[in-house]
């Protein structure tokens, strides 16, 4: 890609993490992202359709980069490794943490967080589909499994849990391998 292409997209995605730490993503306009990045509308056009065309694409980025690092990791030798998908998801975060931040404590991040769910269930459905085709439950095991670290994600990017995204990783991995036992040793039963 072209280090101005880059430049451009790089200063247009700083823009809209800028504005949104000042309003929620639905009121932020195309003519507002172009003017914090200091490019004309059309220019911003020459590169996505619209604002939620800018937020698909930071998705996909980071969604491809996720793959390629989990890919890396060995999930294709060791499939059923929920470490090496909890510490692509770490590695994803960290790397754009202000963003992830920003769009979970947006009052309006449903969107964001559904749209993670679904990508990350239909990925473990299409990686696994092949290998296990008699198994009856994938979809199931997928959804839960994707919702309960899209959970864990979003209300630490929130806030409102004082682990570190290493530990975070670790107590999710305890609780997707043990479940509630965990809950239940922690009131000393």
């Amino acid at each position: 890609m072209d280090r101005r292409i880059k430049k451009t997209k790089a200063s247009v995605r700083t823009a809209y993490l800028n504005l949104l730490k000042e309003k929620p993503a639905e009121k932020i306009t195309i003519s507002e992202i172009a003017r914090n990045a200091n490019i004309d509308r059309k220019t911003f056009y020459l590169h996505y359709s619209s604002v939620n065309d800018l937020v698909n694409s930071i998705f996909q980025e980071g969604f491809d980069e996720f793959y390629e690092y989990i890919g890396e990791q060995g999930i294709h030798e060791n499939p059923f490794n929920a470490e090496i998908i909890l510490e692509g998801i770490n590695h994803l975060v960290s790397h754009q943490l202000s963003f992830y931040q920003e769009i979970s404590k947006n009052s309006n991040s449903d969107f964001f967080w559904s749209r993670i769910r679904e990508l990350l269930s239909n990925e473990i459905q299409n990686h696994y589909r092949e290998k296990i085709q008699t198994y009856k439950c994938l979809k199931v095991d997928a959804e839960f499994f994707s919702s309960a670290i899209i959970g864990a994600y979003s209300s630490w990017l929130r806030g409102e849990c004082s682990l570190t995204i290493e530990e975070l990783k670790e107590h999710v991995s305890d609780i997707l391998g043990h479940g509630m036992q965990i809950i239940h040793k922690a009131n000393g039963n």
